[in-house]
């Protein structure tokens, strides 16, 4: 019942011992779906609209946390994004890798707009390494 409350949620897990804590949420997608584990486990008692929204508080804090993480693998990865983007990738959900590579496309256009006062290529040079990540396998 968890895909009527929340969105794009189809179901929680529970721990195995003792079912009212609630480890991690299991994404929508069939086969291969994303499973986020909670930063802290839930607890699922007393009154259902309690427990609810410390499910959705927790949620959030969760996904603040690996937000933060992404954008601290962000700002290593630019120091040599042709061998640390991938794992920065590899290493997060989908929703999360596509925020780091968005961060970084941003930050290094943001860097190149900045330097065309003082160099003519720089916008150019930037479309080229953007290249050179993107077909990078």
């Amino acid at each position: 019942y968890y895909e009527n409350v929340f969105d794009a949620i189809q179901y929680v897990e529970h721990d195995k011992k003792d079912k009212t804590i609630i480890h991690k949420i299991h994404g929508d997608g069939g086969d291969g779906h994303e499973v986020i584990p909670f930063i802290k486990p839930v607890k699922a008692v007393g009154n259902i609209e309690d427990w609810l929204t410390t499910i959705l508080n927790t949620m959030r804090l969760t996904l603040k946390y690996h937000a933060r993480s992404c954008a601290a693998g962000v700002f290593e990865a630019r120091s040599d994004p042709s061998n640390k983007l991938r794992p920065l990738v590899d290493s997060n959900i989908a929703q999360f890798a596509l925020l780091a590579i968005q961060i970084m496309w941003t930050y290094e256009t943001q860097t190149a707009l900045e330097q065309c006062k003082t160099n003519a290529n720089a916008m150019y040079s930037n479309a080229l390494k953007q290249k050179k990540m993107c077909s990078k396998r």
